[in-house]
């Protein structure tokens, strides 16, 4: 022991952490970021699925009225007006006399009244845009017949792909 020793050393408690450094204030800046980053995703998830909503009802409002306009030549049985309805890619294939064939089918067409939607499903792939549609064709006189329409976009507009019609006898 020195003189001015009084009492022998002995090892020193660590010093006590400090409150508020700078260890809380990187934590909190962190769990800030993360926080606005997943605020972000939810986000663009929400957005997204607002367009592609908006864009699908869209597309329903833009297919529709094709299917109409080729079941409307069929009342005017207008096969060459129904040719110019289907797409480009497929008019070599579905004929104008093919389709004077379908329009001679008359109970497919006499009476039409309106078409309802019940099945809607659209599809990108490679950059082409295709809509499948499926209903019920209503009649002025029961009974009622059921359609199934592809259809593609070619240019911006929606064009007919294939289409079927059906409709029972009484």
């Amino acid at each position: 022991m020195t003189p001015n020793q009084p009492y022998p050393p002995y090892p020193q408690p660590a010093p006590a952490p400090q409150k508020g450094g700078a260890g809380k204030y990187i934590l909190l800046g962190v769990g800030c970021f993360l926080l606005l980053i997943v605020g972000g995703i939810i986000a663009l998830v929400a957005i997204g699925g607002f367009a592609a909503f908006s864009v699908g009802k869209q597309a329903v409002g833009d297919t529709k009225p094709v299917v109409e306009s080729f079941i409307r030549t069929g009342v005017q049985n207008d096969a060459q007006a129904g040719h110019q309805i289907f797409a480009k890619q497929v008019q070599d294939e579905v004929t104008v006399s093919k389709i004077e064939a379908l329009f001679e089918q008359r109970s497919l067409f006499e009476g039409y009244q309106s078409l309802d939607n019940q099945s809607f499903n659209i599809a990108t792939k490679n950059g082409q845009s295709t809509c499948h549609l499926e209903g019920t064709i209503n009649y002025s006189q029961p009974p009622s017949g059921t359609y199934k329409a592809d259809l593609v976009q070619e240019n911006g507009s929606w064009r007919l792909y294939n289409i079927n019609l059906k409709r029972s006898q009484n």
